[in-house]
Order: C-alpha cells, then sequence, then structure tokens
C-alpha cells in the first residue's frame, strides 16, 4: 500500500513516494524512502518492506553507453525475477511468478513500471503512477497538465501534486514525501 509517482521533463525525471506503512489495522509512516538510488537510476516500489533489502544485496547492472532503457529495463526486470525466484520471494500464481512488488524505474531521462509479474512497460503520457493511491495520482497528473513537464521544476511540482491528491483520497498513503531526480 502506498503510491510512487514519476514525471519525464528534458533533463531527466521526477520520483516521488510516500511513506505509508500498514493495512487497515493501523499506520506507521516510515523515515526510509520508498526509493533505492543506484548510480544513474531510481527504483521506487511499492508493496512489501523485503524490497530495499533485497535490492541492496542484488547487484544490479549499470546502463550502457550504447544500451536503451527499453533493453535495459527489459534485462533488468529477467535479472530481478531470477533473483527472486533463486530467493523464494516469489510465488506461483495462475500459472505466473508473482512478487508483491510493482517498481518504477527512473533511467535515461524516461520512467517504467515493473510490476509485479515482472512485465515491463512506460506511459506514452510521460507521467507513471503505481500502488494504491495510483488512480488518484494519475487523475491529478492528467489535470495539472496532460503535456511534457518543462522543467525539473514543473516536474517536481507535478509529483508532489499528484501525492498530495493521493493522500487526500487513499487511506494507503501518507506524508511524509520523498522526491528524488534522476538526470537525463
Amino acid at each position: 500500500m502506498t503510491c510512487i509517482v514519476a514525471v519525464e521533463y528534458p533533463g531527466g525525471v521526477v520520483m516521488g513516494a510516500d511513506s505509508f506503512l500498514g493495512d487497515s489495522g493501523g499506520v506507521v509512516p516510515i523515515a526510509t524512502p520508498k526509493i533505492v538510488r543506484r548510480p544513474g537510476l531510481a527504483i521506487g516500489y511499492c508493496g512489501g518492506l523485503l524490497v530495499p533489502t533485497w535490492l541492496a544485496s542484488v547487484e544490479l547492472p549499470k546502463p550502457r553507453a550504447r544500451e536503451t532503457s527499453e533493453r535495459y529495463v527489459l534485462s533488468l526486470a529477467m535479472q530481478l525475477r531470477a533473483t527472486a525466484q533463486e530467493r523464494k520471494i516469489v510465488i506461483e500464481y495462475e500459472g505466473a511468478l508473482r512478487s508483491d512488488t510493482d517498481m518504477l524505474i527512473a533511467v535515461r531521462g524516461e520512467a517504467w513500471v515493473i510490476d509485479a509479474e515482472f512485465a515491463c512497460y512506460r506511459s506514452a503520457h510521460r507521467y507513471i503512477a503505481t500502488g494504491a493511491g495510483c488512480p488518484f495520482a494519475l487523475g491529478a497528473l492528467h489535470a495539472l497538465s496532460p503535456r511534457y513537464a518543462p522543467s525539473s521544476k514543473e516536474a517536481r511540482t507535478r509529483v508532489l501534486g499528484a501525492l498530495a491528491a493521493a493522500t487526500e483520497l487513499c487511506a494507503y498513503v501518507r506524508k511524509p514525501f520523498h522526491v528524488v531526480e534522476v538526470p537525463a
């Protein structure tokens, strides 16, 4: 339960996350950001708190100079899937391997989703969200401006606005927000 939002702009990606931890029985805002930074990329996650521990122990490949961001994200997803299988942190559900986590990846000025089944996609809108607050965040992003963010400052404003909308409308999204920028 959470909300992760990313907005692309010409110089990179701004990604933000809330601090919700809990379920219908209670809430504890966490201090640890739900965004893991690595050289040249950021990974925002929603789902289990095992993710940051797991990601810290995985040797992630660095994007190569001539490699497209799509090819990088696809290979990253397959590496994460194999590692999750090896460590037994995925389950088989209706014939597919599933984790309890969706991830947003910011790399080379693009925002990508690796979903719970390790499928990858990028939104044509140049903004994306995932988690329990996703529908509210996407609605806010569209209302704030359906066009490409012209600057880092505008992208940050949109990310914070989307997270604020999700906080108001979704019981599973809470402040404080953590925001990072990943240059293209």
